[in-house]
């Protein structure tokens, strides 16, 4: 029996929880969840004083029975109409399967021996000067032992020795429904009267949530069987079970499984009849089974669009009440539910991805679920190897480096060539240099391309060591050469008429010289040569050209730009050569054959 106490958790509520307009209507209302016995009385404070001016209809009216539980036929009962009503409850009015009941006028009835005919359905109407109230109906359950108890027989007419007669033993009426029968002859009880089983029902063992893996008993239970139940047959789900015949009354299921869970009745059986029971039902509870992750997008997943991850159970019992999110096995807290959804995915996103799910009975696991967050390359860059200085003539590999996913599938180079623009320099993820020379400098860059884009590298200014120097080395080589050349058509003009003098005392036509082969001479070696014409010589190996090729060799010269020797001394191509001799003294002031030079041809060493 619930022990007394006061209202609990008393609170205030107002019927509009919108703005409150001065003239509308408003009402407050005073609860309480808890109390024992019912709250009889409130009283309302407006800025701690008490208003008396509080005025409303009844409220809670219950109908409440003394002594509360069974009642037995000829016990005293008591019906009280409870109510809370300012000012207090006039008048009160009882009814009975809704008939009212006018010798009852106050707030409460008692029953002095409560007979079978007062069982039935009671409410109370209070009211006050502000309203009416009527409370819920209560039933009165009156108990009654079995009544109007009678013998027949099956037979109902002449009985002969040696037949077969039935006697029945009936009540019309009773609350609750009889139980036992127990038969007199010539007013002794004779035991020897059989009856079938009575009261079957099933049991469980342990009583309460039942475990997947636990160990639990079912017991078929019944009462006034005589004989005694000799034979138990159990049913699952309507079906009977072969392996649980015979005698047993218990069984016992030791590592229970969700598949047996069902509904169980068991049937007994003497070899008068055979009662079943009601049905039991077997609630087993386990944990998640098959927890799996899904990817709303079954494709390929690119940086930045949306991805939504699923966790699921397939079965579960009870259903799944928490979610753990977890990524490459640390626990993320800020994933909550079934499912998460990334509104724009990056590569920071991309992992294995688990969750766990629980109800209460335990967790599992899911397999990891991998995102592979696919991107166009970044972070292209170029290196150069060997680092540090270049030298001229060595090996030298530029390599292009990039993130991608999936990898990069193209590789282009690029050279910038101020002012000409950009030229392409090559493909592959490295370019490489077997012999890198000054006019190889620069400043290169790479693309690196997959299916998804591409993204160029910052330029790399590559140069040779001293490469300035070598350039301004190699400037003042070709502006000796253009001086020679210069020097050469001078000396053609001025000494025409001498060839001419010379052509006639030789007797024979200018001669062609298809090479020349240019060294350094020192001034004092030319004039220790012993010449009739006082010529100093400015070549040391003159090798006379084929008289074939002569008019070939003449024709590819620009004969319009050269001056015409009436007879000289023309030279078809001409090589310069470095030389470790000592360097060149200038040229005596002597009278020069006329020379003209077709090509010109500077070799490095």
């Amino acid at each position: 029996m619930p022990l007394p106490h006061p209202p609990k958790h008393v609170s205030v509520s107002v019927s509009s929880s919108g703005e409150i307009v001065e003239g509308s209507s408003v009402t407050l209302t005073c609860s309480s969840s808890d109390a024992n016995p019912q709250v009889q009385k409130y009283t309302w404070y407006k800025n701690n004083i008490a208003d008396s001016s509080w005025r409303d209809r009844p409220k809670r009216v219950s109908v409440l029975v003394s002594p509360s539980g069974e009642i037995a036929e000829g016990s005293a009962v008591t019906l009280t109409c409870s109510s809370y009503a300012n000012p207090p409850v006039l008048r009160y009015t009882w009814y009975r399967n809704n008939f009212a009941v006018s010798q009852w006028g106050g707030s409460s009835y008692t029953f002095k021996s409560i007979t079978l005919q007062d069982a039935g359905e009671y409410t109370c109407v209070a009211q006050n000067v502000i309203g009416i109230e009527r409370s819920p109906p209560k039933r009165l359950d009156v108990r009654y032992p079995p009544k109007h108890v009678s013998v027949s027989v099956s037979s109902s007419g002449e009985i002969v020795e040696g037949s077969s007669v039935t006697l029945t033993c009936s009540s019309s009426d009773a609350n609750p429904q009889v139980q036992k029968y127990t038969w007199y002859k010539n007013n002794i009880a004779d035991s020897s009267w059989r009856d079938p089983p009575k009261n079957v029902s099933v049991s469980v063992s342990p009583s309460g949530v039942i475990v997947e893996g636990s160990s639990v008993t079912l017991t078929c239970s019944s009462s006034d069987a005589n004989p005694q139940v000799q034979k138990y047959t159990w049913y699952k789900n309507n079906i009977a079970d072969s392996s649980w015949r015979g005698s047993q009354q218990s069984y016992t299921i030791n590592n229970i499984k969700s598949g047996d869970a069902g509904e169980y009745y068991c049937e007994a059986q003497n070899w008068i009849w055979a009662t079943k029971s009601p049905p039991k039902r077997l609630n087993v509870q386990y944990p998640p089974k098959s927890v799996s992750v899904s990817v709303s997008s079954s494709g390929e997943i690119v940086e930045r669009s949306s991805v939504t991850l699923t966790c699921s159970s397939s079965d579960a019992n009870p259903p799944v009440q928490t979610y753990t999110w977890y990524k490459n096995n640390r626990a993320d807290s800020s994933w909550r539910g079934s499912s998460y959804t990334i509104k724009s995915i990056t590569l920071q996103d991309a992992g294995e991805y688990t969750c766990q799910a629980g109800n209460g009975i335990g967790t599992k696991t899911s397999p990891p679920k991998r995102l592979d967050v696919k991107y166009p390359p970044k972070s292209v860059s170029v290196s150069v190897s060997p680092s540090g200085e270049i030298v001229e003539g060595s090996s030298v590999t530029l390599t292009c480096s990039s993130d991608a996913n999936p990898p990069v599938q193209k590789y282009t180079w690029y050279k910038k060539n101020d002012p000409a623009g950009v030229w392409q320099a090559g493909s592959g993820q490295s370019l490489n240099f077997s012999e890198f020379r000054s006019l190889n400098s620069g400043e290169y860059y790479c693309e690196a391309q997959n299916r998804l884009g591409a993204q160029n590298a910052s330029a790399l200014l590559v140069t040779v060591q001293g490469g300035q120097s070598l350039i301004a080395g190699a400037a003042v080589g070709v502006a000796a050469i253009l001086a020679l050349v210069f020097l050469g058509v001078v000396c053609l003009r001025r000494r025409k008429s001498t060839i001419e003098t010379e052509g006639d005392r030789q007797g024979n036509k200018s001669p062609i010289y298809g090479n020349v082969s240019g060294m350094a001479m020192s001034h004092t070696g030319t004039q220790g040569t012993d010449r009739d014409d006082g010529e100093v010589p400015l070549y040391a190996s003159v090798q006379p050209a084929n008289t074939r090729n002569q008019e070939r060799l003449l024709h590819s010269a620009d004969q319009k730009s050269l001056p015409q020797c009436e007879e000289g001394v023309q030279y078809a191509s001409i090589q310069f050569r470095p030389s470790s001799a000592a360097p060149r003294s200038p040229a005596p002031s002597v009278k020069e054959d006329c020379v003209l030079y077709s090509t010109l041809r500077h070799l490095d060493k």
